[in-house]
């Protein structure tokens, strides 16, 4: 790994993605997806995407587009309307100054006659990523916001701490006067390792290790201890790589629950994939409540 500087460290919910994608991404139980990608226009791209549940046989969506109205100033204008009636407006602006990114979202509940705004502001360079965010609660009172920050410190001055990172996530309620979440991360994360350790409010303690043991294998391990409950939870997961390009693989994961989770995705033709997820459970294999997975992504 002598070769890997990241100069930029990850963002605070991207400090142990590699893990984190290996276990959830792909894994679809119980839930039929379509989501369909589109640039039907220079500036302008369309994201469709909808949802069933296979034992409910509630279907929900959503309709999002996204328009740039400023390459050079890097802003753009976002919609997304979703079947539960919410409509959300981002207005974002990235590149008045390097580094820096702001985001303004409005969510409106037509129905309720309700709105919400959050305010986003991430700026990064080498050594340093950081988040602020500030969102009012559904009724719109500016009074009592949330506030949250996040931020990650680490790199590569040398390649003695290359690799290395230290990071922390706050929530503050102003309305009750109360911290809502704190959370603690450190570990060490390049393109091909990965070992994070976090702390969540004081009372959950988690570690996950991520390798890519061949450039088609991916193997992962996660442990997770309550101290109030004293419940612990362990899991283990791999990913194999059909061809470099990534159009088809096979996943597969088991905690300690004995549930076993499959996922088997392939390319149809082009731009159209397939994803396929299966749920056992393996302590009840006759009755157990086994669950299955369909995606069709369109591109």
């Amino acid at each position: 790994f002598a070769n890997y500087c990241m100069m930029i460290p990850p963002s605070f919910a991207d400090f142990g993605k590699p893990s984190k994608d290996l276990f959830d991404k792909n894994f679809k139980f119980g839930l039929i997806t379509v989501n369909h990608k589109s640039g039907s226009a220079k500036d302008l791209e369309l994201n469709l995407n909808l949802e069933s549940d296979i034992k409910g046989n509630k279907v929900t969506g959503s309709l999002e587009s996204k328009h740039v109205l400023s390459d050079n100033k890097g802003i753009s204008l976002t919609t997304k309307w979703e079947t539960k009636n919410v409509l959300n407006v981002d207005l974002v602006a990235d590149n008045f100054f390097k580094g820096l990114k702001n985001t303004l979202n409005f969510a409106f509940h037509p129905d309720k006659g309700t709105a919400s705004a959050k305010f986003k502001e991430s700026y990064k360079r080498d050594y340093i990523n950081t988040n602020f965010e500030l969102q009012t609660p559904s009724g719109g009172c500016w009074a009592k916001p949330s506030l949250i920050a996040s931020a990650v410190i680490g790199g590569c001055p040398s390649k003695k701490y290359d690799g290395f990172y230290l990071g922390g996530e706050l929530n503050f309620d102003v309305g009750s006067n109360s911290i809502k979440k704190n959370q603690i991360k450190a570990g060490y994360q390049t393109k091909d390792l990965g070992v994070v350790g976090s702390m969540l409010n004081r009372k959950e303690y988690q570690t996950s290790i991520y390798q890519v043991v061949k450039s088609n294998v991916e193997l992962g391990v996660n442990f997770v201890w309550n101290s109030e409950s004293k419940e612990s939870q362990f899991g283990c997961a791999a990913k194999y790589d059909f061809d470099s390009a990534n159009k088809s693989f096979v996943k597969g994961k088991l905690n300690n629950k004995s549930l076993i989770g499959l996922a088997y995705g392939f390319q149809l033709s082009n731009g159209v994939k397939i994803h396929l997820s299966s749920q056992i459970d393996a302590k009840n294999l006759e009755g157990g409540n086994h669950n299955f997975g369909l995606g069709i992504d369109f591109s």
